[in-house]
C-alpha cells in the first residue's frame, strides 16, 4: 500500500512539473511575440530594438515542434538560390521539396516553370528541373569526387531536355494531384509521378521519373513508341487513368496504395469517322515490362471516351442511340471490343456490322450483327437501333 501511494505522489509531481514547464514555454512565446510586435517602438526612455521578426519566431517555434509553417518549402527560396535557371520571360510556378533518390537525409528541390508563353488562355507549357544536393562533387564532372567540397545543387532537367521531348503539362491544375511521390513500379524506391493537364479538368499527360545516378540523373520511365528512339510522356486527349491497389480507410473511402498496376490512355482516333462522331476511344493499356522497368503498351480496346450514355445497360436488343456503332458497343461489357466495322453506305434501314472481340487467349474473334434502324415521333423521328446477332463468334 505504501508503494502504491508513493507511485501516485510521484506521478502527481511529474504532472505538476510538466504543467509548469508548458506554462513557462507558453509565457516565453507570448513575451517574444509581444516584443516582436513592439520592435522599433519607444516607451518613455525605454526603446525596444527592432531585431526580432515575428515570422522568424513562428518558424522557429513551429519547427521545434516538428511542424513547419504551412506553405513554407524545405527547399531554398528559388529567386535567391537559383536565379540562373529562368530567362526573364519565363516564370516559376511551383517549388516543392521531394526525395526520390533514396538518400533519406537530403531533400531535392523540384522546380516547375512556365516557358514560351503566348497569348492563349493557358499561357505556356510547364517544364521541370530537379536540383539535387551533391556533396563532395564537382558539377562539371559528377564522376570525380572532391573531398571536403561543400554540397552543390546540381540541376537535372526532366522535360523538356536535350534527349527528351514534350513537356510536363500544358497548364497548372491541382498541384497535389499533379505532383505525387510513391513507389510506382514496385522496386521499393519512390518515383516522381507527374500528371499534366490540358484544357480539361482531368489529367491528359503522365510522366514518371526515377533516379539513376549522379551522372545520368533521372530516367523517364516510358518506352519509345514504334519508329522513335526517345520515350516521352504518355498522352491522351480523353484522359490518362492510373490503376493502383486500394485499401479502405477508417471513413470507408478507397485510398490508393501500392505500385501502379496499369495505366489507361484514352485517345480519339481520326479514322474511322464513326468513332469520332460517337465519342468512341481507343483505350491503350500500359504495364511495367523489362529491367529497368518501363511502361509499355501491351493491349487496347474500344470504349466510350467519357463514359457510357445514360440509361444504357448491356445485353439489350434495342437502344435509343443515334449511331449504330454506339448501340453495338453498348451491348458489350467495357473492355470486350477491339474494333467495330460498319459499311459506309447502309442499304435502306438495315446494315450488317462486324465486331472484333477480345475473347480467348488469341484475342481475335469476330461476330456479325444485323442492325435495323427504327424511328419514333420524338425530335423529328429520333433514330434507335434493333440488334440481332448473326451466328456465333468465330476465329478468322
Amino acid at each position: 500500500m505504501g508503494q502504491f501511494i508513493h507511485d501516485l505522489l510521484l506521478i502527481d509531481l511529474i504532472i505538476q512539473l510538466a504543467q509548469r514547464f508548458f506554462g513557462l514555454v507558453v509565457l516565453a512565446v507570448v513575451i517574444i511575440v509581444i516584443v516582436a510586435l513592439l520592435g522599433g517602438q519607444c516607451f518613455g526612455g525605454v526603446c525596444i530594438p527592432d531585431v526580432i521578426y515575428l515570422e522568424d519566431v513562428l518558424d522557429g517555434v513551429l519547427g521545434a515542434a516538428g511542424q513547419p509553417p504551412e506553405g513554407t518549402p524545405e527547399c531554398p527560396k528559388f529567386p535567391e538560390a537559383f536565379p540562373q535557371l529562368l530567362p526573364d520571360t519565363w516564370s516559376l510556378r511551383k517549388v516543392e521539396s521531394i526525395n526520390i533518390d533514396d538518400d533519406k537525409d537530403e531533400m531535392e528541390c523540384l522546380a516547375v516553370y512556365e516557358y514560351n508563353a503566348g497569348a492563349g488562355a493557358f499561357g505556356g507549357p510547364l517544364g521541370g528541373v530537379i536540383y539535387d544536393p551533391q556533396p563532395d562533387r564537382d558539377p562539371r564532372s559528377m564522376q570525380t569526387p572532391i573531398p571536403y567540397r561543400p554540397a552543390a545543387y546540381v540541376p537535372y532537367h526532366l522535360l523538356p531536355r536535350e534527349d527528351g521531348k514534350g513537356f510536363l503539362s500544358e497548364r497548372a491544375g491541382d498541384w497535389s494531384e499533379m505532383i505525387q511521390i510513391y513507389d510506382a513500379d514496385g522496386d521499393t524506391f519512390n518515383e516522381l509521378v507527374f500528371r499534366g493537364f490540358s484544357g480539361y479538368s482531368f489529367p491528359t499527360y503522365l510522366s514518371i521519373f526515377e533516379w539513376q545516378n549522379e551522372q545520368d540523373g533521372y530516367r523517364l520511365m516510358t518506352s519509345p513508341v514504334t519508329g522513335e528512339t526517345v520515350g516521352g510522356s504518355l498522352w491522351g486527349e480523353a484522359g490518362v487513368k492510373i490503376k493502383r491497389d486500394t485499401r479502405t480507410d477508417e471513413e470507408g473511402n478507397e485510398v490508393p496504395t501500392g505500385p501502379i498496376q496499369k495505366v489507361t490512355v484514352m485517345t480519339r482516333p481520326e479514322q474511322p469517322f464513326w468513332y469520332f462522331r460517337s465519342q468512341l476511344c481507343h483505350a491503350k493499356i500500359y504495364r511495367w515490362h523489362g529491367a529497368p522497368a518501363a511502361l509499355v503498351q501491351d493491349d487496347y480496346y474500344l470504349t466510350f471516351c467519357f463514359g457510357r450514355p445514360d440509361d444504357v445497360d448491356t445485353r439489350r436488343d434495342e437502344y435509343r442511340l443515334w449511331y449504330p456503332e454506339e448501340a453495338l458497343l453498348a451491348w458489350y461489357e467495357d473492355g470486350e471490343v477491339r474494333d467495330i466495322s460498319i459499311p459506309a453506305h447502309p442499304v435502306g434501314n438495315t446494315l450488317e456490322a462486324v465486331v472484333t472481340l477480345r475473347q480467348g487467349s488469341r484475342q481475335r474473334w469476330l461476330v456479325t450483327w444485323k442492325l435495323s434502324e427504327n424511328t419514333d415521333e420524338q425530335v423529328g423521328h429520333m433514330t434507335f437501333w434493333y440488334l440481332e446477332q448473326i451466328g456465333q463468334p468465330y476465329d478468322p
